[in-house]
Order: structure tokens, then sequence, then C-alpha cells
């Protein structure tokens, strides 16, 4: 839960104006989290008012899918880069929350 945490609070600092539901979704693309985690995820870090409470259900099975498509999607555009307001892996690991 804590890498959640991490990588949500870095894309939502770098993206002020994106909605909770975006970053969280930025934040476990491809990271092949448990559907767990991810509930527990959402639950904390999405604010409430970001989505409809009778889609809760359709929402976070498309997140579990967001979070195992990892080889199916060009590593290009799961980071994106600095200016696209994404974190580019090479400039800043998340996984380790240091710059190389």
């Amino acid at each position: 839960m804590k890498s959640i945490e991490r990588r949500f609070k870095k894309i939502n600092d770098l993206n002020p104006d994106w909605s909770s539901g975006t970053c969280f979704a930025v934040a476990i693309m491809s990271q092949n989290f448990s559907r767990q985690t991810i509930l527990n995820g959402f639950n904390k870090l999405v604010e409430k008012d970001d989505y409809d409470k009778r889609d809760k259900k359709d929402i976070t099975a498309f997140f579990l899918t967001l979070s195992k498509i990892a080889e199916e999607i060009p590593k290009s555009t799961q980071t994106g880069n600095l200016k696209d307001g994404f974190i580019r892996d090479e400039e800043y690991d998340l996984e380790e929350n240091r710059s190389p």
C-alpha cells in the first residue's frame, strides 16, 4: 500500500490539476498490484466526489485491469515524460523513492 501512496503523491504533486482518480490510475498502471491493494488504495486515496458511488465496482475492476497490463503497453507510454507531467523511470525511481 505504501508503494501506491508514494507513487500517487508524486504524481499528484506533479499534476495538481488532475483528479485523484486520474492520479491513482497512473500510479497503479502496469504495477501488478493485488485486488485488495487496489481496493484499499482506491478507498484511501480517491476522493469520493471523483466518481459516482454506483460506478465504484466497475471503476475498481478497470483499475485492476490497468494494473495488470504491463506487457501490452509500450514502455514509452507507461511512463511518459516530465514535460507531460508523468515520471520517467530513468529520471526518478519511484520504487526506491530516489533519483539515480
